[in-house]
């Protein structure tokens, strides 16, 4: 893969730039832990900051629709973006609160949280788990843990994929619960969270919701294989064989995203074929990866090799 194909999602907003050297001014800090910083490695009040920066350049409201104070763009579009951020590799939360809120709230017509997270005033995390008890949008408890949590420390507000007790799937919104703790994990780019709902009362969005789910996940990773690719192109910088099957798994992945945006679908086999060549990617990246490299190239390999513990499988 040549220099001039490491933007391989190009868009035509110039303002991208603008986006990018706003997160560069806040790097030097990103990877410095603070004092009694509970995840070693990155400076929690570093990375907020650098997100309130991104979001005043409109990154977390890339999907959200212009009435509500976003930019409305396609997948295609955020891909860039992500391409961009996995790159130098920034430990913000634009999966959780750019890519996956925004695709639910939107189809729940969510336009309040949609505000919220154009402005950047809240950041989201999505959490799968847990059990639901009661009816009506107020009177619903949760009871259950929940795991890898992604960017759950850093959010504000979680959104919560439940079910019933007739195993329907359940769309839940709480505020990130008093007992979320972080997780060690292998990838400090992704910190994720765990937490206990005890009877916790939550507000209940939608019941029965599989099908949204099951559409969000499939694009999410879809986000996450341009995450992984862009970070290869930096952990494997010189290596043409990581290189030239990065360049076949985004053909791959680009093909998916030109498709869900014509057809506001994820095809399945479409994004089988771009999680299969990505994972081929990182199995490289892992195994020719070998010695000491720069602070950026370590966090790179991280990103790029790391399993996706925090979304469920690819149904």
């Amino acid at each position: 893969m040549k220099n001039d194909d490491l933007r391989p999602f190009p868009s035509a907003d110039p303002a991208e730039f603008d986006i990018i050297d706003a997160l560069l001014t806040h790097l030097p800090a990103l990877w410095s832990p603070a004092e009694e910083s509970d995840a070693p490695g990155v400076n929690a009040f570093a990375v907020r900051d650098a997100w309130d920066a991104l979001c005043g350049h409109g990154i977390s409201g890339l999907l959200v629709p212009t009435e509500c104070g976003g930019q409305g763009a396609s997948l295609s579009r955020s891909l860039s973006v992500a391409w961009a951020l996995s790159r130098i590799p920034a430990p913000v939360p634009f999966l959780s609160t750019a890519i996956i809120a925004p695709l639910v709230a939107i189809a729940l017509g969510e336009r309040g949280l949609l505000t919220e997270i154009a402005t950047g005033d809240s950041v989201v995390a999505v959490a799968f788990g847990g059990r639901v008890e009661g009816d009506g949008e107020w009177d619903t408890v949760v009871h259950g843990e929940v795991t890898n949590v992604l960017h759950g420390i850093d959010a504000d507000r979680w959104l919560v994929v439940a079910r019933t007790a007739e195993d329907k799937v359940t769309l839940l919104a709480v505020d990130r619960p008093a007992s979320a703790v972080r997780e060690p994990g292998p990838d400090l780019t992704r910190p994720t969270a765990r937490a206990r709902f005890d009877g916790m009362s939550v507000r209940r969005l939608a019941e029965g919701v599989e099908p949204l789910v099951e559409e969000v996940v499939r694009r999410a990773h879809l986000v996450r294989c341009v995450e992984v690719l862009a970070a290869a192109t930096v952990a494997a910088s010189q290596d043409t064989a990581v290189l030239s099957a990065v360049s076949v798994a985004v053909t791959a992945v680009r093909s998916a995203a030109a498709a869900t945006d014509l057809h506001a679908r994820c095809e399945q086999s479409q994004l089988r074929l771009a999680c299969d060549r990505t994972a081929t990617v990182a199995r490289l990246v892992g195994d020719r990866r070998r010695g000491a490299g720069s602070l950026r190239s370590e966090r790179c390999v991280q990103r790029a090799t790391s399993a996706s513990r925090w979304l469920p499988p690819v149904a």
